[in-house]
């Protein structure tokens, strides 16, 4: 018995070993981030949309006043950047130089209220929309729906608001602070949902979960419902991304990259 506090120390110090970043890049003042395929980084604050480089050094800017501030961007085709601006109701996507290429205004699809928005796919986007609170399919060549979800409130029996959506290219995750994080098929039918109640901000990195909660992040495997060992203890985060094995935590005034364990 002697050994079993040593060894459980041990194991406490392994799922904490991660906490020191393996890199450290200061970023000042942004309120939100992303990260694409060549690990480039895209930051925003309001209506100013920045393109740096591994390493932190600005490439590209972009700014359109006119529009409003920023409330999401997905890097997840680096050469078709997708802006969603919730005050103008409009999807604006960008090249890889962030020169403008084409804008999708919401309410000519027949969606009044959107909240949320989140790239699945080169060609879709899912949105929540509050008025209807549905989860629509989009097809950004056709500025059609494609899909939809039943409405939420009566799939989870109780009046909620939804805080962040995620989409891969199978599935759609909407995170309901006093549910848990629902998961939906590709046509938005749902299919289970995982009991993480008031989580601050999530990230899916294929079949895991990655989430802020208490000041730490932690992981799940939500098709065989195990937790992660590895956990952050983390505090300041505005928001965190995972991205090749790598999660990437934004602090006030710098970007930290830890590693991730198979």
């Amino acid at each position: 018995m002697r050994w079993a506090v040593p060894f459980i120390l041990l194991m406490l110090l392994a799922s904490f070993s991660d906490t020191r970043p393996e890199k450290e890049i200061k970023l000042k003042n942004l309120d939100y981030f992303t990260i694409d395929q060549f690990s480039n980084i895209y930051g925003i604050r309001f209506d100013q949309l920045r393109k740096y480089d591994s390493n932190g050094k600005i490439i590209f800017e972009y700014s359109n006043p006119l529009l409003g501030s920023i409330h999401s961007l997905s890097a997840l085709d680096p050469l078709n950047l997708l802006l969603f601006y919730k005050d103008q109701a409009q999807i604006t996507t960008l090249d890889n130089r962030l020169n403008e290429s084409t804008a999708i205004q919401l309410i000519d699809i027949g969606l009044n209220d959107v909240q949320l928005v989140s790239q699945s796919d080169e060609n879709f986007v899912w949105v929540y929309d509050q008025a209807t609170d549905r989860l629509y399919r989009l097809d950004l060549n056709r500025a059609s729906i494609s899909n939809k979800s039943l409405n939420i409130t009566q799939l989870v029996q109780l009046e909620n608001q939804p805080t962040q959506l995620e989409s891969t290219y199978d599935n759609v995750f909407l995170n309901i602070p006093e549910k848990g994080i629902l998961i939906f098929d590709a046509t938005g039918s749902l299919l289970q949902t995982v009991a993480l109640k008031h989580v601050d901000y999530f990230d899916v990195w294929g079949e895991r979960i990655f989430y802020l909660k208490q000041d730490t992040v932690r992981s799940i495997d939500f098709k065989k419902n195990t937790m992660g060992k590895q956990l952050w203890p983390l505090e300041e985060v505005l928001s965190f991304t995972v991205e090749a094995r790598k999660l990437y935590v934004l602090k006030p005034k710098k970007l930290n990259i830890y590693g991730i364990n198979p």
